[in-house]
Protein backbone atom coordinates (compact mmCIF):
# COMPACT_ATOMS: atom_id res chain seq x y z
CA UNK A 1 0.00 0.00 0.00
CA UNK A 2 1.15 3.45 -0.78
CA UNK A 3 1.18 6.43 1.35
CA UNK A 4 0.51 10.16 0.53
CA UNK A 5 3.89 10.76 -0.81
CA UNK A 6 3.99 7.77 -2.03
CA UNK A 7 6.00 5.34 0.18
CA UNK A 8 5.51 2.49 1.14
CA UNK A 9 3.14 1.91 3.95
CA UNK A 10 3.46 -1.26 6.33
CA UNK A 11 -0.29 -2.95 5.37
CA UNK A 12 -1.78 -4.41 8.90
CA UNK A 13 -5.24 -6.40 8.72
CA UNK A 14 -4.94 -6.05 12.78
CA UNK A 15 -5.04 -3.12 13.62
CA UNK A 16 -5.12 -3.33 17.55
CA UNK A 17 -2.38 -5.91 17.70
CA UNK A 18 1.09 -4.84 20.44
CA UNK A 19 3.57 -6.88 20.31
CA UNK A 20 5.65 -6.37 23.51
CA UNK A 21 9.56 -7.41 23.67
CA UNK A 22 10.84 -7.60 27.27
CA UNK A 23 12.90 -10.42 29.35
CA UNK A 24 10.93 -10.07 32.42
CA UNK A 25 7.89 -12.15 33.12
CA UNK A 26 6.81 -10.33 36.01
CA UNK A 27 6.89 -6.96 33.15
CA UNK A 28 5.82 -8.89 30.39
CA UNK A 29 2.86 -10.33 32.08
CA UNK A 30 1.34 -6.64 33.51
CA UNK A 31 1.74 -4.94 30.36
CA UNK A 32 0.10 -7.82 28.51
CA UNK A 33 -2.82 -7.34 31.13
CA UNK A 34 -2.98 -3.91 30.93
CA UNK A 35 -3.02 -3.79 26.84
CA UNK A 36 -5.27 -6.83 26.80
CA UNK A 37 -7.82 -5.52 29.22
CA UNK A 38 -7.81 -1.89 26.87
CA UNK A 39 -8.90 -4.18 23.65
CA UNK A 40 -5.38 -5.12 22.40
CA UNK A 41 -4.76 -8.83 20.81
CA UNK A 42 -0.59 -9.22 22.54
CA UNK A 43 1.63 -11.10 21.14
CA UNK A 44 5.00 -11.31 23.22
CA UNK A 45 8.64 -12.06 23.11
CA UNK A 46 11.43 -12.55 25.42
CA UNK A 47 14.67 -11.89 23.62
CA UNK A 48 15.61 -10.23 20.07
CA UNK A 49 15.86 -13.74 18.41
CA UNK A 50 12.57 -14.60 19.35
CA UNK A 51 11.21 -11.15 18.60
CA UNK A 52 12.34 -11.86 14.96
CA UNK A 53 10.60 -15.54 15.32
CA UNK A 54 7.14 -13.87 16.72
CA UNK A 55 7.31 -11.70 13.49
CA UNK A 56 6.63 -14.40 11.21
CA UNK A 57 3.15 -14.96 12.36
CA UNK A 58 2.07 -11.86 14.29
CA UNK A 59 1.44 -8.23 12.60
CA UNK A 60 1.77 -5.89 14.98
CA UNK A 61 0.24 -2.26 14.46
CA UNK A 62 2.95 -1.17 17.52
CA UNK A 63 5.89 -2.72 19.28
CA UNK A 64 6.71 -2.05 22.94
CA UNK A 65 9.98 -2.54 23.38
CA UNK A 66 12.43 -3.20 26.89
CA UNK A 67 15.56 -1.75 26.55
CA UNK A 68 17.60 -4.59 28.78
CA UNK A 69 17.55 -7.49 26.90
CA UNK A 70 19.53 -10.82 26.86
CA UNK A 71 22.31 -10.75 24.47
CA UNK A 72 20.96 -7.85 21.77
CA UNK A 73 20.03 -4.81 23.27
CA UNK A 74 17.07 -2.98 22.83
CA UNK A 75 18.46 -0.05 21.15
CA UNK A 76 20.20 -2.48 18.36
CA UNK A 77 16.81 -4.43 18.01
CA UNK A 78 14.97 -0.97 17.33
CA UNK A 79 17.95 -0.08 14.66
CA UNK A 80 17.13 -3.34 13.14
CA UNK A 81 13.73 -3.78 12.83
CA UNK A 82 13.71 0.14 11.40
CA UNK A 83 16.12 -1.33 8.80
CA UNK A 84 14.18 -4.43 8.16
CA UNK A 85 11.92 -4.26 5.27
CA UNK A 86 8.95 -6.24 6.74
CA UNK A 87 9.08 -3.97 9.81
CA UNK A 88 10.52 -0.28 9.90
CA UNK A 89 6.77 1.09 9.26
CA UNK A 90 6.27 -0.74 12.89
CA UNK A 91 5.84 2.13 15.34
CA UNK A 92 8.13 1.54 18.39
CA UNK A 93 7.57 2.59 22.18
CA UNK A 94 10.81 2.02 24.09
CA UNK A 95 10.49 1.39 27.89
CA UNK A 96 13.26 0.15 30.76
CA UNK A 97 13.71 0.32 33.93
CA UNK A 98 17.26 2.05 33.54
CA UNK A 99 17.23 5.93 34.98
CA UNK A 100 15.38 4.81 38.40
CA UNK A 101 17.06 5.68 41.20
CA UNK A 102 20.34 5.27 41.09
CA UNK A 103 21.00 4.36 37.57
CA UNK A 104 22.20 6.01 35.16
CA UNK A 105 20.01 6.94 32.13
CA UNK A 106 22.25 6.19 29.09
CA UNK A 107 19.59 7.16 26.44
CA UNK A 108 19.59 5.86 22.60
CA UNK A 109 23.34 5.23 21.65
CA UNK A 110 25.28 6.80 18.93
CA UNK A 111 23.32 6.14 15.39
CA UNK A 112 19.87 4.83 17.02
CA UNK A 113 17.14 4.97 14.87
CA UNK A 114 14.64 8.10 16.57
CA UNK A 115 12.36 6.93 18.42
CA UNK A 116 11.38 9.44 20.51
CA UNK A 117 7.91 11.46 19.84
CA UNK A 118 5.56 13.39 22.06
CA UNK A 119 2.94 11.93 22.98
CA UNK A 120 0.01 14.40 21.54
CA UNK A 121 -3.10 11.97 21.92
CA UNK A 122 -4.05 12.79 18.39
CA UNK A 123 -5.58 10.08 16.21
CA UNK A 124 -6.40 6.08 16.97
CA UNK A 125 -3.05 5.45 18.89
CA UNK A 126 -2.93 8.50 20.23
CA UNK A 127 -6.13 8.59 21.97
CA UNK A 128 -5.83 4.70 22.84
CA UNK A 129 -1.99 4.61 23.82
CA UNK A 130 -1.52 8.06 25.04
CA UNK A 131 -4.13 7.76 28.28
Amino acid sequence: MLGAAGQLVYWNETRDTVLIVDHDARNLGMARRVLETAGFEVCDARDAVSTFEVLKDCRPAMIVLDIQLPGMDGWELARRLKTNFASRMIPIIVMTAVGRGSDPDPGPPAGSPALGHDCTGSGVWGERVCR
